[in-house]
């Protein structure tokens, strides 16, 4: 995501004129689209222990992990979750296939962010046995 088109849908998103009184309300298609468009190579992470694993922390932590802390934006979301965005879709399934991950000692579930499915995340990860 560069950073002209993000400050460009931050301003869309500023200017919306929200109802105070509950009513609802409709979001303009464009900026819908801006959205959807940006966060296309995106993983959500979900903490195995929340307790033990901070998203802050790890927010910074991953990018690094995955030696792509220049390019990687990660930002917390609903659900005790956390969002990053690749900058393209080669980047995303790197670290994808790279994966399983861990952070602070416990395994985080990832999915991939698709606004029309469901985020699937994994319930268990094969590991080879060292001594087989």
């Amino acid at each position: 995501m560069n950073r002209t088109s993000a400050n460009h849908t931050q301003h869309l998103l500023q200017n919306l004129e929200m109802n105070s009184d509950g009513e609802e309300f409709d979001i303009p298609t464009n900026v819908c689209s801006a959205a959807s468009h940006e966060t296309r190579f995106s993983i959500i992470v979900r903490p195995a222990n929340p307790r033990r694993q901070n998203l802050r922390p790890m927010i910074r932590f991953l990018p690094r992990l995955w030696g792509m802390d220049d390019s990687v934006h990660g930002r917390i979301v609903v659900n005790n979750r956390a969002q990053f965005i690749f900058p393209s879709r080669e980047a995303m399934d790197l670290v994808i296939r790279r994966g399983p991950w861990s952070f602070n000692e416990w395994m985080i579930a990832s999915g991939i962010w698709g606004r029309k499915s469901a985020i699937r995340f994994s319930k268990s990860h094969p590991f080879l046995d060292p001594d087989s």
